[in-house]
């Protein structure tokens, strides 16, 4: 038996329907264009299964459009503009593909989300320091802040949360987070204890650059 599959407010038969239902919203738009209120909520219900949901989503959602693809640009997917107006493509069938997200991905998300407004504010200085304009790490084009990636160099972001767990004795399993009730829908560590000591663990150790959005995706091989 078929479990149904919610995506906002519809709810569909199975997985397959409702895969079929955001491909359709897919292939309904042109290239360049954002969905409509109602396509959109779908479609980022759908991304919510994505496994780099966190990644694609930013600082936040502002739309979700239809974007060329592929080496000729003649295939279509979509991409989420967010609220820093930077571009994050990402694919639906991915969204569907993946298993529900464990609780292992969400502590990961939650930590991230926890430090993600120090990250901004590195970036935003970095740009005001340079002119509005930084070269990017790895392919050395020049970037607006609108239009780039803050990634972490050394060490990786999972080493430091590897070496912050160890040093607080704790196992993704004992770690608390809570769910957000608004779009996008995200974790949250609940402990806000645990939330400032592990900011400060984290900015003590980093070190970030600034990619292009090319670059990053390549770098990490995201799809």
């Amino acid at each position: 038996m078929q479990n149904p599959v919610n995506l906002g407010l519809q709810s569909f038969p199975s997985k397959a329907a409702a895969e079929a239902h955001v491909r359709a919203i897919k292939d309904a738009y042109e290239p360049g264009s954002f969905l409509s209120d109602e396509d959109a909520e779908v479609v980022l219900a759908a991304l919510q299964r994505h496994p780099d949901c966190a990644s694609k989503t930013g600082c936040g959602v502002r739309r979700i459009g239809v974007f060329a693809n592929g080496k000729t640009l003649s295939g279509r997917g979509f991409g989420v503009e967010r609220v820093d107006g930077t571009i994050a493509r990402f694919s639906y069938k991915v969204c569907f593909a993946a298993k529900n997200r464990s609780h292992a991905d969400r502590v990961r998300e939650a930590f991230r989300n926890a430090v993600r407004p120090f990250i901004f504010r590195w970036r935003e200085n970095v740009f005001q320091k340079n002119g509005g304009l930084v070269r990017c790490d790895i392919s050395g084009a020049l970037v607006e802040v609108g239009n780039c990636h803050v990634d972490h160099l050394d060490p990786p972001f999972e080493a430091i949360l590897k070496g912050f767990l160890s040093n607080e004795g704790l196992h993704d399993k004992q770690v608390d987070i809570s769910i957000t009730d608004e779009q996008p829908v995200e974790a949250v560590l609940s402990n806000e204890g645990l939330a400032r000591r592990w900011v400060s663990y984290h900015n003590a150790r980093v070190k970030l650059r600034i990619l292009s959005p090319e670059a990053h995706r390549q770098h990490h091989d995201l799809v």
